[in-house]
């Protein structure tokens, strides 16, 4: 059976645009080098929010939350046009992590993309670790 070009070129067309959506899934990136860690304090505050400022200096849209799962919680479809999550603050406290995400949405509101101050979604623990994350897209 020979297949005529139309039908040729829409096959053609199907497995480039499957190669593409691939490509792009794999260029998004889950960065860990901003990553602190410590107890809620001054001193802990201070870290995340100087790893915040150096990611939002290069990015012109951002969104900061929390997951216990950053590579699955990054490739949901709300956060499809985000292509980075710098994972910035891991804590094994849920009150931290609560503390913290609220703390640096309300602190650079103007700059996000946040509707809310704090995530709607429950929080539920696997591999007693919580994780604030910045997404950015530009």
């Amino acid at each position: 059976m020979q297949l005529n070009p139309l039908a040729l070129f829409g096959i053609a067309a199907g497995i480039a645009a499957l190669i593409l959506d691939n490509a792009e899934d794999k260029a998004r990136v889950v960065n860990a080098e901003y990553k602190r860690t410590g107890r809620k304090s001054g001193a802990t505050t201070r870290k995340i929010n100087h790893a915040i400022e150096e990611v939002l200096k290069r990015h012109r849209f951002a969104k900061i939350g929390k997951t216990v799962q950053p590579a699955k919680r990054f490739q949901a479809t709300d956060y499809r046009d985000y292509h980075t999550m710098y994972v910035v603050y891991e804590t094994t406290s849920e009150e931290f992590i609560k503390h913290y995400e609220t703390y640096f949405i309300n602190r650079y509101e103007n700059q996000l993309d946040n509707k809310h101050e704090k995530s709607t979604g429950r929080v539920c623990k696997v591999k007693d670790k919580y994780y604030l994350y910045v997404v950015v897209a530009d």
